[in-house]
């Protein structure tokens, strides 16, 4: 089932460049998250994708740890913190709902948080 709402939204944005892309290094140098904000300009924000890789420094393959989807233009990019090499804390704005999430990639622990108080949405 989660493989299916990842491959959804993959295909949904299929052919679309990110709006934005911002690369971060562990603290160690190991990994690399890289997030991209695919935002729609049209009047619906359910189209408004949000896409977390986790890359091991010299890999050539990209994990996806997180989709979301939704949320407004103000709200798209969440902010994403290395508490320690091996510990990967992503804040999501409440609006946004989980599509997809890895609690785990090889040694890093991903932990993600709502920065509102707003009940947790998964699809």
């Amino acid at each position: 089932m989660l493989l299916l709402s990842f491959t959804v939204a993959v295909v949904l944005q299929a052919g679309c460049g990110p709006a934005s892309s911002v690369e971060t290094r562990s603290p160690n140098g190991e990994f690399t998250v890289k997030t991209q904000v695919f935002a729609n300009t049209g009047a619906s924000s359910k189209s408004n994708v949000v896409k977390i890789y986790l890359q091991r420094q010299g890999a050539r393959e990209t994990m996806p740890i997180l989709v979301l989807s939704g949320g407004s233009p103000g709200s798209l990019q969440p902010s994403v913190t290395w508490m320690s090499p091996r510990l990967l804390e992503i804040t999501r704005s409440s609006q946004q709902t989980i599509v997809f999430q890895a609690v785990q990639y090889e040694s890093v622990f991903v932990v993600v948080e709502a920065n509102e108080t707003a009940p947790l949405r998964r699809e």
